[in-house]
């Protein structure tokens, strides 16, 4: 059985550069377009919001979890807020993705005990943090003794929150991650 992908759309039209992003045939010229990197499954906005969360919902998040069950009612809750949601079920698969087309996710979100924890993730973090300082970043964790909504992890994240997550955690969670950024991004300015 094949998995089905769903594809973004924008007024009744493929959104080309996420479709590109996701290794969907444009057309049957670009078959041989695909990258070698497993396409990323991008799931719409709920079609009505249920409410509005403190975040850009212009452009998809990247979840980043192996198991289905570790963020998924966090996805089903950004879907509901308005959010199309990425889906990738390997940390090498995000990065290749989020380094080729930085510019069409509006943040990430990774289970980070899912990859074998901060220490084993933190160099590919701080990569991720340099080469695309405008991405928030929101990092899960069981090992959080609470969430962390203070600027002193920049180098990694906006934002570190505690598993099993909540939404009131969520929320907090997507408006400092986009405050964090900012700072994150003037901290990097200053340094030149």
């Amino acid at each position: 059985m094949v998995p089905l992908t769903v594809y973004p759309r924008t007024g009744g039209r493929v959104d080309v550069t996420a479709a590109r992003l996701v290794g969907m045939r444009l057309g049957p010229s670009t078959a041989d377009a695909r990258s070698s990197v497993d396409p990323i499954t991008l799931l719409p906005a709920y079609p009505s919001r249920m409410y509005t969360l403190p975040f850009d919902t212009s452009l998809p998040v990247l979840v980043v979890s192996k198991k289905d069950t570790g963020l998924a009612q966090a996805v089903g809750w950004m879907r509901a807020g308005g959010f199309s949601v990425g889906r990738a079920d390997g940390i090498e698969q995000a990065l290749s993705t989020l380094r080729t087309g930085a510019g069409s996710w509006g943040g990430a979100m990774v289970n980070v005990d899912d990859f074998g924890g901060m220490e084993i993730l933190a160099g590919a973090l701080c990569e991720l943090r340099l080469r695309i300082p405008g991405l928030p970043i929101i990092l899960i964790t069981r090992d959080a003794d609470q969430d962390d909504f203070g600027p002193s992890r920049l180098g990694l994240a906006d934002v570190t929150l505690r598993a099993p997550l909540t939404i009131t955690a969520l929320e907090a969670g997507l408006a400092f991650a986009a405050e964090n950024n900012l700072r994150w991004q003037r901290s990097l300015a200053t340094r030149t």
